[in-house]
């Protein structure tokens, strides 16, 4: 995504455009487009399917927050009608490119290990575009000073460098600095975006350590941004998801036993009409 006025980008990186990340993009989108302060703005994309899904969406979110929103659909098959936001696709992918090659350059010798399915990739699409926000500078002013109004004076890390983030818990004796990959920083907020083995959070206070690099850190790390959304992060720990296997039965004497349903039906009637159950004197042969 691209601002003409502020000159701000942003990426919102997902597997597949629409089905069950439609929400993560709509909620992305809007996001960013709340960010920039415009209470009236025109967004123009590509007329494919997927895309007008979000537009809608975003246009619906608009709607509920006051901001006014015009579709401007570029035509079908020109892309060069909407060059902006084809070179800021450009500009994304490089820079994102280049700071993961800095990794592999101290970790790997420079051999490529990190795919752009890998989640290193991947946020790093997103510090990316926030290097671009806060430090490239056109027509005199960068996007942040030029929607801020002010210059930015917060404090960085080397994307990827292992670092130590101030971690809340509810464990009184539980450690309050925990290891982590510093993935980059949030949109709103200016908090460090710290990831684990475990999952991902945010927090204000970071620890760099002698070593930047770690590629065992670095491998461990299994959160795409697409899973939480910067919504969704907090300065607690946010467990990854994950995909429980089914049990695996052996054959023979290793097979659960098997189940009697009818037995099993038989019983939940007869608890639900208890009544059915109780014999009539009649019928017992008490005959007075």
């Amino acid at each position: 995504m691209h601002d003409r006025a502020t000159k701000f980008m942003h990426a919102v990186p997902t597997p597949q455009k629409g089905a069950k990340f439609l929400q993560h993009m709509v909620t992305e989108v809007t996001r960013f487009i709340v960010y920039t302060q415009h209470r009236e703005l025109a967004i123009r994309t590509d007329r494919e399917p997927s895309i007008l899904s979000v537009v809608d969406g975003v246009r619906k979110a608009c709607r509920s927050l006051g901001i006014v929103l015009h579709d401007e659909g570029a035509p079908v098959g020109e892309h060069q009608s909407n060059g902006a936001a084809e070179s800021t696709v450009l500009q994304i992918r490089s820079r994102a490119g280049l700071l993961v090659q800095q990794i592999e350059d101290q970790v790997a010798a420079g051999r490529i290990i990190f795919g752009c399915n890998h989640p290193v990739y991947c946020w790093a699409l997103l510090h990316a575009s926030w290097l671009h926000n806060h430090f490239t500078v056109s027509e005199g002013l960068t996007p942040f000073e030029r929607g801020m109004d002010r210059s930015y004076t917060g404090k960085l890390a080397m994307y990827g460098e292992e670092v130590l983030g101030f971690l809340r818990t509810g464990l009184k004796a539980g450690p309050r600095w925990q290891h982590g990959v510093w993935l980059g920083k949030t949109m709103s907020g200016d908090q460090h975006i710290v990831g684990t083995a475990d999952g991902v959070f945010i927090t204000r206070s970071i620890r760099r350590t002698p070593n930047p690099f770690n590629l065992d850190r670095l491998g461990d790390l299994e959160s795409w941004p697409w899973e939480f959304g910067h919504a969704a992060l907090g300065n607690r720990l946010v467990y990854s998801k994950r995909v429980s296997q089914p049990l695996a039965f052996g054959v023979g004497s290793g097979m659960p036993p098997s189940i009697d349903m009818e037995a099993i039906h038989v019983h939940k009637y007869a608890v639900e009409h208890p009544e059915e159950d109780v014999e009539q004197s009649a019928e017992a042969g008490d005959m007075q």
